[in-house]
């Protein structure tokens, strides 16, 4: 079971999207996500994550099949690699 993520947003007029807890990245561990951009598609928030006291850059999306919000990291882009698939 994963802990509940909750979305937090600004107080002013525009409500905007600042940061997400309890995310779930592709390594199994769940941490804090913080857009960078509007939203690019329907679908998907850019943003990045802390590993280790590095920057991952990717995007946030929900997942149908775990009920989750979850992290997908640009593995083409710096520190993208240290976030690793899990094991099926």
């Amino acid at each position: 079971m994963y802990k509940e993520q909750k979305m937090i947003q600004s107080h002013d007029m525009w409500c905007r999207f600042i940061k997400m807890t309890n995310v779930l990245c592709s390594d199994g561990v769940q941490r804090v996500f913080v857009p960078t951009a509007e939203n690019d598609t329907f679908w998907t928030t850019p943003g990045r994550v802390q590993v280790k006291g590095k920057t991952i850059t990717g995007h946030l999306y929900y997942s149908n099949e775990k009920q989750v919000w979850m992290f997908a990291a640009y593995t083409y882009r710096k520190n993208g690699h240290m976030l690793h698939e899990e094991e099926s």
